[in-house]
């Protein structure tokens, strides 16, 4: 063999050593940082969790707002309730329940943010509007990138939801239309109404004349039920011109007897042969009543005193039942329809009344038909709205996520 094949054999050998080597040390790099990969992954999915949870909680914990003390105990006691549903199994990693920390209130997103129901000044519980929740710290324990991410990872996320801007497209509301001769101008507050029940064939609106309306484009008596009851939800803006029904459920020699079983299905009274069974239209969680509206009123409701929970029925969860939304209009001749002027939050305190036979309605206390409300005035959170910037708003929000 020639001194020059022997240099070549020599350098082939030492070419296959590197190749060995440089493999050897590609793969090891390539299994850190898979590892590397698939534990940040599972962080990742921890913070995932734990945000969802967050969401969760601060939105639930704004819904409760009503610019009372009772709404920030029912937002700390919603969203701890809500949290402990998110517990971190709804991801693929083996980690400890979601809970929370804190939660925080404040009047405007730059704070100052004051921590739990009770840190809140009294001077300042009317005017709260956001609600900041923080989870516990999740420890995440690593698996193949110990190395270089240690032992564990701790991960820890927070949101904050709180009132919208007002809304002028709102949704869910019950279909009977208040009259009032400046609809824009809000009622006067802490005081009671009694809304008078005018039926289909009415000419002429009065201040606080009320007026069913078609729901969702149908006459039927049984849908405006649904409607009533807030089963069957629709939506309408401010300025939307909406045709009045002419169904059984308007007309007064009937008696309302529809408007009736709906709006009373949110204090725990059903119509006969389960047409509208409770597992539909919850009652709300308190239905005291009372005939002295001194004794009982949209203060009281708020502040949980005094209290009645609803017997045998599952009350609605989340509460509020017992405040519904109405259109308001414009008094004065009408021809078939009206035109929203603007939309009312409104507490319901007591029943509808419809005794049989109608003829002896207005020798009740309580006519057929007519309903006795209180307006709540306060920018009030309710289920479902949207708000467009070309029209004018409301005092009427519903909770959002703000970060």
């Amino acid at each position: 063999m020639s001194p020059m094949s022997v240099v070549r054999n020599w350098m082939r050998g030492d070419e296959s050593g590197s190749v060995t080597v440089m493999t050897a040390v590609l793969l090891l790099g390539l299994v850190l940082v898979m590892g590397l990969s698939i534990d940040v992954s599972r962080i990742y999915l921890v913070r995932a969790g734990l945000q969802n949870a967050a969401d969760a909680a601060a939105l639930a914990g704004a819904r409760e707002l009503n610019t009372g003390a009772t709404g920030l105990t029912n937002a700390v006691t919603r969203a701890q309730a809500v949290v402990n549903e998110y517990g971190l199994s709804r991801t693929t990693v083996t980690a400890p329940t979601a809970t929370i920390t804190t939660v925080e209130f404040a009047t405007s997103l730059g704070g100052p943010w004051y921590v739990g129901a009770g840190g809140v000044p009294s001077g300042a519980v009317s005017a709260v509007r956001f609600v900041r929740v923080t989870t516990a710290a999740a420890s995440v324990p690593m698996v193949l990138a110990v190395k270089v991410l240690g032992n564990s990872q701790s991960v820890q996320q927070k949101a904050t939801a709180g009132m919208s801007p007002g809304l002028n497209s709102v949704c869910d509301y019950v279909p009977l239309a208040v009259a009032k001769p400046t609809p824009t101008t809000p009622f006067a507050t802490h005081v009671e109404l009694q809304l008078q029940f005018v039926d289909q064939h009415a000419t002429n609106l009065t201040n606080k004349d009320m007026i069913v309306l078609q729901s969702n484009g149908s006459n039927g008596a049984n849908q405006n039920r649904d409607a009533v009851a807030g089963i069957l939800p629709w939506c309408t803006r401010l300025g939307d011109t909406v045709p009045t029904s002419n169904s059984n459920s308007a007309n007064l020699n009937n008696g309302p007897f529809q408007i009736e079983d709906g709006l009373n299905t949110r204090l725990n009274q059903y119509p006969p042969g389960n047409v509208l069974p409770p597992s539909q239209a919850h009652p709300d969680t308190n239905v005291y009543e009372d005939p002295a509206f001194a004794n009982f009123n949209w203060i009281n409701y708020r502040d949980g005193s005094p209290f009645q929970s609803p017997t045998g029925n599952t009350a609605y969860e989340e509460g509020g039942r017992r405040l519904i939304v109405m259109p308001i209009v414009d008094i004065g001749p009408i021809a078939g329809s009206v035109q929203v002027k603007g939309f009312g939050a409104f507490i319901l305190l007591r029943k509808v009344v419809n005794p049989h036979p109608p003829s002896v309605c207005n020798d009740t206390p309580n006519p057929c038909g007519h309903v006795f409300v209180e307006y709540i005035g306060d920018p009030s959170v309710i289920g479902r709205g949207t708000y467009d910037p070309t029209l004018a708003c409301t005092t009427l929000t519903k909770a959002v996520l703000y970060q």
